[in-house]
């Protein structure tokens, strides 16, 4: 780029090439050679001719954050947004699946300040996004899943009133929130999630990361999706912005600057980072309010969800798991859609719920044109407190401890990890007033759900394994 083509007249398709000492064409070719005009002059001295790479090359393929293996993330410190207002940007491209039932590759973070609901500052993923506010907790519903080895823009906004989820500058899904950000002292990380409970991660590659404490419309999320920030110090509300080229932090408050951990790199090379829209664009048009999953006379467990601006929807699906694992959902029943509506209420009654399960809800939501989209999900469990057990420390880190009381019948204990596998097994014939130890110490650490159940009752449980 900045020295001299060897042997011009050797260089194959070369047609002219000038270096300005004369006006000849030292590809050789006389016939193109150079005539001055105007106030143009050759043999002048360029003072500032030092080639320095500028910052625009995100949209390049070159310079990406490469998080190949867990762990791998980088680190920006205690970044915490105020008010109820922000945005986060960043640019994926996912090269990995997610691994099934959860795990350390289940979905990932892709900017994240939060180890559990209760505190999270802000959170970004390929599929939703999440914030914690003083007025509770609040997720978007998930939206299609995105395609290995593509490049998408993904970004969250809270306005104070509404948390929404951008793709490709298309407004996917969104829920009403209200309140001001809760703030924790925890660092903020891009590519890792790092639980109280266990971990996941993002594996795949992340540029033009950016978090602001104001609310970006639309147009202004669009203009710079796939290209450069221009003057980074000068953007209102901009409080960092990263391109990987190196780990400094491009609005100019090195407070901010990253560092890097594990497995991940900078500087790599994202083979499929031309950016191309997706089709997922398309907003089912409802908003759903008041979620909520309740147990009725200790036998039951009510759904009940309230819409808003309701157009063309034709039913929802209501679904359950036991492990709250995106494979693990069945479908109940089917409640159909009211009418064309401002606001609309609605409920539905698990009546198959059995007890001292902790089962998970969300609803599915169908437009009339075929296009669907997830709510958020919702705990509950009928408590049989005939029988009911305690299981402790969670986490653990290798022997478990179990208190079962009234029990009618021999109990059987077993661990499952996360694809249904058992890892361990004990039956208890006479419940003894001690604890009944399981020892699950030679298992890899990760989510496990132990099942103590006997011939009236079942009790599930998932444990962590550290």
């Amino acid at each position: 780029m900045s020295t001299s083509l060897p042997d011009p007249p050797t260089q194959t398709g070369l047609l002219a090439y000038y270096t300005f000492d004369d006006l000849l064409n030292k590809q050789g070719n006389a016939a193109w050679n150079g005539a001055l005009g105007g106030g143009a002059s050759i043999n002048a001295t360029n003072t500032s001719c030092n080639l320095v790479i500028d910052s625009c090359h995100v949209d390049s393929c070159a310079s990406w954050l490469n998080l190949a293996a867990y762990p791998a993330f980088v680190s920006i410190g205690d970044l915490d947004v105020s008010g109820n207002t922000i945005t986060i940007e960043a640019e994926i491209n996912r090269t990995q699946p997610y691994l099934p039932g959860g795990g350390n590759n289940s979905e990932g973070d892709v900017v994240s300040k939060h180890t559990d609901p209760p505190n999270v500052n802000y959170l970004l993923r390929p599929n939703h996004a999440y914030i914690t506010t003083t007025n509770g907790f609040f997720g978007t519903p998930d939206v299609c899943e995105i395609e290995l080895n593509k490049t998408y823009h993904i970004a969250m906004v809270y306005d104070g009133t509404t948390l929404k989820y951008y793709r490709n500058g298309f407004l996917l899904s969104q829920v009403a929130a209200t309140g001001s950000l809760i703030q924790n002292d925890l660092n903020t990380q891009i590519g890792l999630y790092p639980g109280s409970i266990y971990s996941t991660q993002f594996l795949g590659y992340v540029n033009n990361v950016r978090i602001w404490n104001v609310a970006r419309t639309q147009s202004q999320i669009r203009a710079n999706m796939n290209a450069a920030l221009p003057n980074p110090a000068t953007q209102t509300g901009l409080l960092a912005y990263y391109s990987f080229d190196n780990l400094i932090n491009k609005q100019g408050n090195t407070n901010w600057d990253g560092s890097i951990s594990g497995a991940a790199a900078i500087n790599s090379s994202n083979t499929n980072c031309s950016f191309i829209i997706d089709s997922c664009n398309i907003i089912v048009p409802v908003t759903l309010t008041d979620f909520k999953a309740s147990v009725i006379n200790n036998k039951k467990i009510a759904l009940t969800w309230n819409t808003q601006d309701e157009l063309n929807i034709s039913n929802y699906f209501v679904q359950r798991s036991t492990s709250g694992y995106e494979p693990d959902f069945i479908t109940l029943g089917n409640v159909v859609s009211k009418s064309n509506s401002h606001s609309n209420s609605y409920n539905f009654i698990d009546n198959t719920a059995k007890p001292n399960i902790l089962y998970y809800y969300k609803l599915l939501i169908n437009d009339n044109d075929g296009s669907k989209k997830s709510s958020s999900t919702r705990t509950a469990r009928i408590v049989n407190k005939d029988f009911y057990t305690l299981v402790y420390p969670n986490p653990t880190s290798g022997i478990i401890k179990v208190i079962i009381n009234n029990a009618v019948s021999d109990v059987n204990i077993s661990v499952t990890n996360e694809l249904g596998q058992i890892v361990t097994t004990k039956k208890v014939s006479t419940i003894p007033a001690n604890p009944v130890l399981i020892d699950i110490s030679d298992v890899t650490k990760g989510t496990y759900f132990i099942t103590i159940q006997s011939a009236e009752n079942k009790w599930i449980e998932k444990i962590v394994k550290m």
